[in-house]
């Protein structure tokens, strides 16, 4: 009589209930030497026996209905089935003599034995399965309800440790939350496209998984995902999460419409200073770069010339832009910069009177509005709940839940914009001391500055750059547009400087100029 060895783990992850497999194995090849048995293969199972359709235990069946094989030993019923069908099966094959034995190290089943009695245990096998997914899905519903994710929490956070069952919190994970955070910020100030922003973490923020720098599919997938946001999807819906988040649901939003246009990641060895900045301003394609190598009949030597072209991916459009090249582009750049140079003097002028204004202001206006629409959706909110609790209807509940979250959305948002706001005021001129610092060396750090240096220059003047006609216009930032003005009043009236030539640039200004640009 010849024998199937018969051993099955509930969980298809290589890494989880090993030791169980192993333990199966080593007791049923013992008790299959005490008892004498021939075992011509032992089977493997690493799914769970709740459904049908285990690719082992099917072979196995095919086999023993065949009559090449008439025994089975396993460790008890229930590794064989845990749902009606696959325990009909067996229990089929018994009452038929297909199966002459299966024996388990308690106890030895026939196909004479009462039929009643191994229906129960394979009922209760399945009872209990049925029992365990219930208390399972109650678990995660409660944890849903609390805003936490009942699952592996995603890069950047982990999970806690510790703590009783169904109250483990999502933390921040002290090695990868801030590098993940910082890549955030970076595609979000510098307007980053995909391929650069894998980029960036290959080369300052690497992220490693099992030695190997991230996949490009599994990165996509952090940029795309609302748990970075402080929501989480669960059961077809959107959750507010209890979770810290990295950014705002704006700064999500603003993520999304960045990475709209996906460019597939090449690697390659030639590099462009400002490719990936531009778009078309006939098409709204992507501006990319060639090189090309002439040879110089009278050096005898070979030179590169780079050029920036439409990439006229957008088929619909017939583009017209013509190519331009490298000394072109950063000629127009150079004129920016010089347009938005002023003396030091004026610049610690206006932060000294700004500073002295905020060290005066009271609570905003735009802050008590803010908190006053946050009061409202609360009563909204309330109100809400208790019409939920109290309707039986089954599509006004489903618009009721839906009404809720939206309001939940929207005073998110509100919490965040006024949070935004509060942080600015402990450092209300961030912003624009960065971008006075920025253009103070940037003539400079863009001649003679790597490719990095040089496309934070170009990216701290301003947002949507385009190229039409061999001609870039961008929007300036704010402190940009501002300085503009500044350099304009300044060269309009009796105070004319040239910052081109360095004994201007050491040239004090007079008191009055100073305080006449800033007056406006």
């Amino acid at each position: 009589m010849k024998y199937f060895i018969y051993c099955r783990k509930s969980s298809e992850e290589k890494s989880r209930q090993i030791q169980s497999i192993d333990d199966q194995k080593r007791e049923l090849t013992l008790l299959a030497k005490q008892k004498g048995l021939e075992v011509v293969d032992i089977i493997i199972d690493e799914k769970s026996a709740k459904k049908p359709g285990r690719k082992g235990f099917t072979k196995m069946i095919e086999q023993l209905q065949a009559g090449e094989v008439t025994g089975i030993l396993c460790w008890k019923l229930d590794r064989l089935a845990r749902n009606p069908v696959d325990g009909g099966s067996i229990t089929w094959l018994l009452q038929e003599g297909k199966i002459e034995e299966i024996v388990t190290p308690d106890k030895t089943f026939y196909p004479n034995d009462n039929v009643l009695l191994i229906g129960i245990e394979f009922g209760m096998a399945n009872q209990y399965i049925r029992d365990l997914s219930k208390n399972v899905k109650r678990g995660m519903k409660s944890k849903v309800e609390k805003g936490w994710l009942p699952t592996r929490a995603p890069l950047g956070y982990l999970n806690e440790v510790g703590a009783e069952k169904g109250t483990k919190r999502i933390l921040p994970d002290p090695d990868t939350f801030t590098v993940v955070k910082s890549l955030w910020k970076r595609l979000l100030k510098d307007k980053l496209k995909f391929a650069e922003l894998y980029r960036v973490m290959e080369s300052e923020f690497p992220i490693f998984r099992k030695s190997s720098i991230l996949a490009s599919s599994s990165f996509y997938k952090i940029f795309h995902n609302p748990f970075y946001a402080g929501l989480f999807k669960w059961g077809g819906e959107i959750h507010i999460g209890s979770h810290k988040p990295m950014i705002t649901l704006k700064e999500f939003e603003e993520a999304q419409e960045i990475l709209k246009e996906e460019v597939q990641i090449r690697h390659t060895d030639l590099q462009f200073d400002l490719k990936g900045i531009f778009r078309c301003g006939v098409c709204n394609a992507q501006i990319t770069a060639e090189r090309h190598t002439k040879f110089n009949k009278e050096s005898q030597q070979e030179k590169s010339y780079d050029y920036y072209k439409c990439t006229r991916r957008k088929k619909c459009i017939k583009c017209t832009e013509p190519t331009v090249s490298k000394k072109i582009l950063e000629n127009q750049i150079l004129e920016f910069i010089e347009e938005v140079n002023i003396p030091d003097e004026i610049i610690e002028f206006g932060l000294s009177e700004l500073e002295i204004m905020r060290k005066s202001d009271v609570e905003p206006v735009k802050d008590k509005a803010i908190k006053k629409e946050i009061e409202h959706i609360d009563r909204q909110l309330k109100n809400a709940m208790n019409l939920l609790l109290n309707e039986d209807d089954q599509i006004l509940q489903k618009m009721t839940k839906d009404k809720i979250l939206e309001l939940k959305l929207s005073r998110k948002r509100l919490a965040e914009e006024l949070e935004l706001a509060i942080q600015e005021r402990k450092d209300p001129y961030a912003d624009i001391r960065n971008s006075l610092e920025l253009i103070k060396g940037a003539k400079y750090t863009f001649l003679n500055g790597s490719k990095e240096l040089k496309r934070k220059v170009v990216r701290g003047l301003g947002s949507n750059w385009t190229l039409k006609a061999k001609k870039l216009y961008f929007k300036p930032y704010f402190t940009i547009s501002a300085l503009q003005s500044t350099k304009e009043l300044l060269e309009g009236g009796n105070f004319r400087f040239e910052l081109n030539k360095p004994q201007d640039i050491n040239k004090k200004l007079p008191s009055e100029a100073v305080s006449f640009v800033w007056s406006g």
